[in-house]
């Protein structure tokens, strides 16, 4: 039988190893987020046909988004519009932004990139 391994010194058997905290993600970190988990989980049953389901979750990630405007600071929200570039809210749930919605998105982050 194979001999076990020592214990250091200074530990206890029983004692488990400090837990260390979560990392805590900055709100805008948070939020760009939650907005991609929302259009990844819409993506699973989108349907161009379904427009009530559409259009509200556009109104929704548009109001969150002109929140965010109102409410963080400038640093944040350049850096909110990095995380969510169009072409990656795009393919993240594809036909999802065309038309009215893509010009509605574009501008909304054009406008927390300060431009």
């Amino acid at each position: 039988m194979p001999e076990p391994l020592p214990q250091p010194k200074n530990r206890q058997k029983n004692k488990p190893p400090p837990r260390c905290a979560p990392p805590r993600n900055s709100s805008h970190e948070r939020l760009a987020h939650d907005i991609l988990a929302r259009l990844e989980e819409h993506s699973k049953t989108y349907s161009d046909r379904n427009q009530d389901k559409n259009l509200a979750l556009h109104r929704d990630i548009l109001a969150t988004l002109e929140q965010a405007h109102s409410e963080l600071d400038s640093a944040s929200q350049k850096q909110l519009a990095e995380l969510l570039p169009y072409k990656k809210l795009e393919s993240t749930c594809k036909g999802f932004y065309s038309g009215k919605k893509e010009k509605d998105i574009k501008q909304v982050l054009q406008k927390l990139r300060g431009a």
